[in-house]
C-alpha cells in the first residue's frame, strides 16, 4: 500500500512509526497518538460505500479518495435487506466484517454528506482496521444502532448484494 506508512500494534493501537509522512496510526502530522485523541483519516466501507457500488456516494467516495484497500474490522455483520449493518462483537465474540478503507480528503464536507446518506441509524464511530498487510490504522466505520435478530447475521463477514 504505496503511501501509508507506519505500524501500530493492533492490541494497544500505539504507533510503531517506520516513517513520519503519511500517517501511521496517528495524527495528520504524523506523531504517535491512541485510539482516544485521535482523528481518523480513513474510512472503512462494507457495502453500499465499496468501490464498484453504482450510487453517487461510493462514486463521490472512490473519486474523492482514490483506491479502495482490502481491510477488516472486528465485528458482526447482518443484513437490513438492500444493506448490511455492523455491530461490535459481543463479549469479545464476532469474528471480522471485511470492506475496504479509502483515505478520506482534507474537506469535511465529504464526511459530512456521508453522515446524511447513511441516516440516524448508523453512528461513525472509531475502530482499528486490519489491512491486507497486516498492518493496523485508525478508521472511521458507520455502526448501526438498532437492536437487530441474529438471523440477519452474515456469518461470512462479507456484504454481497444478493443476500
Amino acid at each position: 500500500m504505496a503511501g501509508w506508512a507506519g505500524q501500530a500494534d493492533c492490541g494497544t493501537c500505539q504507533v510503531k512509526q517506520s516513517a513520519v509522512q503519511g500517517t501511521g496510526c496517528g495524527s495528520r502530522r504524523g506523531t504517535p497518538t491512541d485510539m482516544a485523541t485521535l482523528e481518523p483519516e480513513f474510512l472503512f466501507v462494507y457495502g453500499t460505500l465499496m468501490a464498484g457500488v453504482r450510487n453517487q456516494w461510493s462514486r463521490r467516495l472512490w473519486r474523492e479518495s482514490g483506491l479502495p484497500v482490502e481491510a477488516k474490522v472486528p465485528g458482526r455483520l447482518y443484513t437490513l435487506g438492500g444493506y448490511p449493518g455492523m455491530k461490535d462483537s459481543v463479549d469479545g465474540q464476532g469474528g471480522w466484517v471485511h470492506g475496504q478503507v479509502a483515505r478520506l480528503p482534507d474537506s469535511p464536507a465529504l464526511l459530512a454528506d456521508l453522515d446524511a446518506y447513511e441516516g440516524a441509524e448508523f453512528v461513525r464511530q472509531t475502530r482499528t482496521a486490519t489491512l491486507r498487510d497486516g498492518r493496523c490504522i485508525p478508521v472511521w466505520v458507520y455502526m448501526y444502532q438498532p437492536e437487530i435478530d441474529e438471523n440477519q447475521r452474515i456469518w461470512s463477514g462479507r456484504f454481497t448484494f444478493s443476500q
